[in-house]
């Protein structure tokens, strides 16, 4: 059974980030699925990483768009903590 069943009230209109926005919640039910020992293939780290990488894809393709768009809000939106989301241990402290 799936921790987070997608609906199509989560999707936001933009296709590329309601793709991307999809992949994650099932990447995140395969970790589920890994750490339940319900599933075989891959180990938890592998998923672990996998995940990783797609959220550090997908703050970036919502970055680029709010550039592109010209979003006002988009500089009170940066945060430090989010900038160093490729060191995860640096979230720790």
């Amino acid at each position: 059974m799936a921790l987070i069943e997608w609906r199509e009230d989560f999707k936001t209109g933009v296709p590329s980030i309601d793709y991307e926005h999809e992949n994650l919640i099932a990447t995140i039910n395969r970790l589920h699925g890994k750490i339940g020992g319900r599933e075989p293939g891959e180990s938890v780290p592998y998923v672990l990483g996998e995940i990783h990488a797609l959220i550090e894809a997908h703050f970036a393709l919502e970055e680029k768009i709010m550039r592109d768009m010209k979003y006002a809000d988009y500089a009170k939106l940066e945060n430090p903590k989010m900038a160093s989301f490729a060191d995860p241990e640096s979230l720790a402290a």
